[in-house]
């Protein structure tokens, strides 16, 4: 989606999903560096398809609920990443869209 998006010019949100303490680590910090190398690894391809394509630096990163296994959407720590990833954003001079409950 992200290669074909690029080529028609369509604005796409880059939108990893992490979840701390199952596909990264329980570490937040950690956690921020894995979802910063996610959305820089897509931007780049995307310009490499397209230059100037349209992105936004997004986020639905969270953590893991270990009692049910699932993204534990709203939780307190999504809300400390969320910030970080929108001061990512403004460092990067993006657009920011991210998740939250």
């Amino acid at each position: 989606m992200l290669i074909a998006a690029c080529q028609f010019g369509i604005p796409i949100k880059i939108n990893p999903l992490g979840m701390a303490g199952g596909a990264t680590c329980a570490n937040l910090a950690a956690t921020l560096i894995t979802h910063n190398a996610e959305v820089l690894g897509s931007i780049t391809v995307g310009q490499l398809v397209r230059k100037g394509a349209p992105m936004v630096y997004g986020s639905s990163t969270s953590i893991l609920d270990m009692r049910t296994n699932l993204a534990a959407m709203g939780a307190p720590e999504m809300g400390v990443i969320s910030a970080a990833v929108a001061k990512l954003a403004q460092f990067y001079r993006m657009p920011s869209w991210v998740g939250g409950g």
